[in-house]
């Protein structure tokens, strides 16, 4: 099994949330390991938007998350541009711990 982590940062409204579920569901698939997901954004929401994860009909499981300490992380936030980031994927092979902070609309995630 992989020992990699990723957490991704849920923030925004559905669209941007819908873009972020299925960049969830590209990094499991290629790194073949489970995808944690991280909704503290919503608690200080300006424009009051809600996480929608709960909403859908997901097989996102996230209890284990919630038992990893913030120390866990390296704190390896990426931050590159979507399209550096698929081209380059290979940039998080140094990490295990991986922490995503973006919104990463890009159509090669649902296509």
């Amino acid at each position: 099994m992989n020992k990699k982590k990723f957490i991704v940062k849920l923030a925004g409204g559905i669209g941007n949330q819908l873009f972020q579920l299925a960049f969830m569901n590209f990094i499991e698939n290629f790194y073949e390991t489970k995808v944690y997901y991280n909704i503290e954004s919503y608690k200080n929401d300006t424009y009051k938007r809600k996480c929608i994860i709960d909403q859908l009909s997901l097989n996102i499981g996230n209890d284990e998350f919630n038992k990893i300490n913030d120390d866990f992380f390296e704190l390896s936030e990426v931050v590159y541009s979507t399209s550096f980031f698929l081209q380059n994927i290979n940039i998080l092979d140094n990490h295990e711990n991986i922490l995503i902070d973006g919104y990463w609309q890009d159509n090669r995630i649902v296509s």
